[in-house]
């Protein structure tokens, strides 16, 4: 009788983990679509701005850390996009501008979502 109590526990509390498992993968796919969208374009905003329009309202920030980290993440994602444009221009063909790095690879692109993992850290649950 025990034993058959202490086995369905341990029957729920693998379920549990799995459960949580699943929740995680969900809270990831919820967290990577952080996006919002620009009511005037109908384009998707960066994490960054869409962070912005969470927090900054009424002309002012909720409060001076999410001040703070935007500034951060801003100020990264210039020297990330300044890095890249410099990349770009180095690849560049000096002979022949149509050649460009921009026009064989494409419009360079940042990771936002490194950029705020980087500022603002991970929640120790994921």
């Amino acid at each position: 009788m025990f034993l058959r109590t202490i086995g369905r526990f341990y029957v729920i509390i693998l379920h549990l983990r799995i459960l949580r498992k699943l929740l995680l993968k969900i809270l990831r796919t919820v967290r990577s679509s952080y996006m919002l969208l620009v009511k005037e374009t109908g384009e998707l905003m960066s994490p960054i701005d869409s962070f912005e329009e969470r927090h900054f309202k009424n002309n002012s920030w909720r409060n001076e850390y999410t001040k703070k980290k935007h500034a951060e993440m801003v100020a990264s994602r210039e020297e990330a996009l300044t890095q890249a444009q410099a990349q770009a221009q180095e690849i560049a063909d000096p002979v022949d501008p149509a050649l460009s790095a921009e026009s064989v690879v494409g419009p360079t692109t940042i990771d936002e979502y490194a950029i705020m993992t980087q500022s603002l850290g991970t929640c120790s649950w994921w």
